[in-house]
Formats: C-alpha cells, structure tokens, sequence
C-alpha cells in the first residue's frame, strides 16, 4: 500500500470534562511535559523536518466532542525510524 498523506492526532481526555484544564494524564507526566518542550520531528514532503513544541496550533472538531486543540509534538518519533517505503529511508 502507497501513502500518499498521513496525519496522527494522540490525545486522551477524561470521561467527564472539568475547566479549567478539560485533560485527564494518560500518559507519564513527565513525558508529556518533555514532549510540550522538545523539539518537534515531522516528516513534510518526504524529508525530516524539525519545528518547535506546539507550533502550528491548529483546532479540530469531533462531532461528539466538540472543539479540540492540536498541535506538533515529537510524541510518535519512533515512527521516523519504523515507517517503511518513505523517501526519506
């Protein structure tokens, strides 16, 4: 299989959402805190490109959600290395 565009969006929220924070940590704190701080690794046009923590903010609608906030993180950076077939292998 050929892919052409691919976009990951990782999150988790709580069951119930409570303001001001709407986020339940899912994940390692500490983790989350290093990954809001390093530098991004993206892949744009088939190269590895590097952009700063939570640029390119962008808001995203889940129908049974509502409005979310996503931004770049270098939170799935393993898939630089395990993706197979890319350009930039």
């Amino acid at each position: 299989m050929k892919i052409s565009n691919y976009k990951c969006l990782v999150g988790g929220l709580p069951y119930k959402r409570d303001w001001p924070f709407e986020y339940k940590a899912f994940f390692s704190p500490i983790d989350v805190i290093e990954e809001y701080t390093r530098t991004a690794r993206i892949v744009v046009d088939g190269k590895i490109v590097e952009k700063p923590a939570l640029s390119d903010p962008e808001i995203i609608n889940f129908k049974e959600v509502g409005d979310l906030e996503a931004f770049n993180t270098d939170g799935l950076r393993s898939l630089l290395n395990t993706m197979k077939n890319s350009e930039y292998d």
